[in-house]
């Protein structure tokens, strides 16, 4: 058998592979921007692919685009030619600083979040008759940082009772498996699990399909399930209640980031942050934790005490949480008459809270 004989059998275990390289979902734009940059190609009758061709087409294509739509296009093609033609553009070093070079003063557009008592006001005051759908979307949303997608694809079996909880699954969407919330019953006067439970119970009997979002109007569900730009424009709608400025400012990403933020100013950890809510990037969840309020109240409190002259400290977590410590400076010397038996040092500390303990040993 010649080197370039193939087998059937491979050649097809071969293409079952490469189909997994690139996502299914997003395989035809994927296919459709390396078509572009073919005839972009054959326009400029270049023949080859390197360093300079691709520093020359993404140049051409950052005088069009956005940072964001660039470095998009730099990721499809960077999977399609590893893919159709063995090429490697990760390792073009003057391609990889000029894709950097984008990120400088580029301020990424992102939506707007609810404040706690934004969400508190929308869950107690909005009735029920008009925006319990609403509810049940703002529920998914900020308890499981839901995507639109995913709200969509939720399935009546995906939801079970447990207790006085509601168990949810999330079926896998972006990352390579689901992930699961938990919506809590009566907690400071607002009944998450009632109104989701109020919401099921509308559903018509005759409906064919297990979706759980269905159409809602006038206090009853009809048999026409919520499409995905619905999902979408849900944040504005609850903005427009209540009255905040530049409602549109809260896209369908309003309910995911207002979960996230919530999260990182309760100072959870990156780990956690990105579990919850199903990020694969530490670099995001970082940001959160950087931007939360109670990590730059921790940092405006050691500023303050440091100018003030009190005695205070920051220690930085493994995980990028700050804690800060403020107290009295004491040390504690060990004496001979604390020594055991042994010969071993023995100090007994109690009665203390928030101590950090500072050891020299000689």
């Amino acid at each position: 058998m010649g080197e370039k004989e193939i087998s059937p059998d491979i050649q097809a275990l071969a293409e079952q592979a490469e189909s997994r390289i690139i996502p299914a979902k997003s395989k035809d734009a994927y296919i459709k921007e390396y078509e572009k940059f073919l005839k972009w190609m054959e326009l400029k009758k270049a023949k080859n692919v390197d360093e300079t061709l691709m520093l020359a087409y993404m140049m051409e294509m950052s005088k069009t685009y956005k940072c964001s739509t660039v470095w998009c296009i730099h990721s499809k093609l960077q999977a399609m030619l590893r893919l159709k033609s063995g090429i490697d553009i990760s390792k073009y070093n003057k391609l990889h600083a000029f894709m950097k070079s984008l990120n400088k003063g580029h301020d990424p557009k992102k939506s707007w979040v609810f404040t706690d008592e934004d969400l508190r006001k929308f869950f107690i005051d909005a009735p029920d008759a008009s925006f319990l759908f609403l509810k049940v979307v703002t529920i998914c949303g900020i308890f499981g940082s839901c995507r639109r997608q995913e709200m969509c694809d939720l399935r009546m079996s995906d939801v079970k009772e447990e207790g006085s909880m509601l168990v949810v699954n999330i079926r896998p969407l972006k990352t390579d498996k689901g992930r699961k919330f938990v919506i809590v019953g009566d907690d400071g006067g607002i009944p998450y699990v009632q109104l989701f439970k109020k919401y099921l119970s509308l559903r018509p009997s005759n409906v064919n399909t297990d979706r759980v979002f269905l159409k809602y109007e006038s206090g009853r569900c009809i048999r026409q399930v919520v499409g995905i730009n619905t999902f979408g424009k849900c944040p504005s709608i609850v903005a427009r209640f209540l009255k905040l400025p530049d409602p549109d400012k809260y896209t369908g990403h309003a309910f995911r980031r207002t979960s996230a933020t919530i999260m990182a100013n309760g100072g959870m950890d990156i780990d956690k942050l990105k579990r919850e809510v199903g990020w694969k990037s530490s670099t995001v969840a970082a940001r959160y934790i950087e931007e939360s309020i109670t990590n730059r109240t921790k940092v405006s409190k050691l500023i303050a005490g440091m100018v003030s002259g009190e005695n205070t400290s920051v220690s930085v977590a493994a995980k990028g949480e700050i804690n800060y410590v403020s107290r009295p400076s004491t040390s504690h010397n060990v004496t001979e008459s604390q020594k055991t038996k042994s010969g071993a040092n023995q100090i007994q500390i109690s009665n203390n809270e928030n101590c950090t303990l500072n050891f020299y040993l000689n």
